[in-house]
């Protein structure tokens, strides 16, 4: 998420002054907006340039949030399976 610079807009502060803060810092908070985050890399929507447009991840960080993310929705959808008794 550093390299990324995830941690540059998404903190409580909200620097950006965005309209829906998503909140990354906790498992709560990140998987609450895992399947939206993902989205977002995947698409190359995030992360933003110092003027607000999309910039694209470098090929490294952008495969190591995917896998990474991958595995903890993955942990997500297991644990709401579970609560749900499925």
């Amino acid at each position: 998420m550093r390299k990324g610079t995830c941690n540059t807009c998404h903190v409580p502060d909200n620097p950006e002054k965005m309209k829906r803060l998503v909140l990354l810092q906790t498992p709560a908070h990140a998987a609450a907006e895992i399947k939206r985050m993902m989205a977002a890399v995947r698409d190359n929507r995030m992360p933003l340039d110092d003027i607000g447009i999309e910039k694209e991840l470098d090929a490294e960080t952008k495969a190591l949030l995917l896998r990474f993310g991958a595995a903890f929705e993955s942990t997500v959808n297991a644990a709401y399976a579970w609560e749900s008794g499925d």
